[in-house]
């Protein structure tokens, strides 16, 4: 399964992570990690999810240790199996050892908002712009700058 673990970020990822952590704690935007580090398994399930029939992304889910999901959330939740999430514990490289990415969510009164326009700041600019803002501030990749946005997740 996916880690949410900042130890599972390379080391000069968590340097970047720690200063964003500032600089959205500055701008009084709340938010958790969702994703540091994922297994290749994991990565071809999410993106099977969308793609392929429930029962095969089922499957998969289950080889990969995730729960079933239902018909309503075999929806696309990735675009790609070269995740910069994906680390490989199992050869003898230590470069593909540590997470290159993470997922953040904002998390007004604690619970996780997906809503692009949430503004738990009250600032004028939508909380994930302005962490995508922030993120590239401190050295970060946006995904929110990707040619199909993904504002959630940062990169090195």
């Amino acid at each position: 399964m996916s880690s949410r673990r900042i130890e599972d970020m390379t080391p000069s990822l968590q340097k970047k992570f720690k200063l964003f952590k500032k600089g959205m704690d500055k701008a009084g935007i709340p938010f958790i990690l969702t994703c540091t580090a994922r297994f290749v398994r994991e990565q071809f399930a999410l993106w099977a999810q969308g793609r392929e029939p429930l029962d095969y992304v089922n499957d998969l889910r289950q080889k990969a240790g995730m729960p079933f999901i239902t018909e309503e959330q075999n929806v696309e939740v990735t675009w790609t199996l070269q995740s910069k999430h994906l680390v490989d514990l199992e050869d003898d490289r230590v470069d593909n050892d540590k997470s290159q990415a993470f997922d953040i969510a904002i998390t007004p009164g604690g619970k996780p908002v997906w809503d692009l326009k949430v503004n738990v700041n009250k600032n004028e600019i939508p909380d994930y712009e302005e962490a995508a803002r922030i993120g590239e501030s401190v050295g970060l990749k946006a995904g929110a700058r990707f040619k199909k946005p993904d504002y959630p997740h940062f990169e090195e």
